[in-house]
């Protein structure tokens, strides 16, 4: 499901936001080990988006 997003944005030719979007949830998953439930992890969608969040502010 996260793979949609970044898809969609590359799909309308915005691949610099597409990649900026699919960097900052890797690092989320995998620096800052913030996985929910359905991908073996035991943190809430919320904890995620927040993550998420942090990452892709300017």
């Amino acid at each position: 499901m996260r793979a949609c997003a970044w898809v969609m944005l590359r799909h309308l030719g915005l691949t610099e936001e597409a990649q900026r979007l699919r960097d900052a949830v890797v690092d989320v998953v995998n620096v800052d080990g913030i996985r929910t439930s359905d991908v073996g992890g035991s943190h809430k969608t919320s904890d995620f988006m927040t993550a998420l969040e942090k990452r892709l502010v300017v």
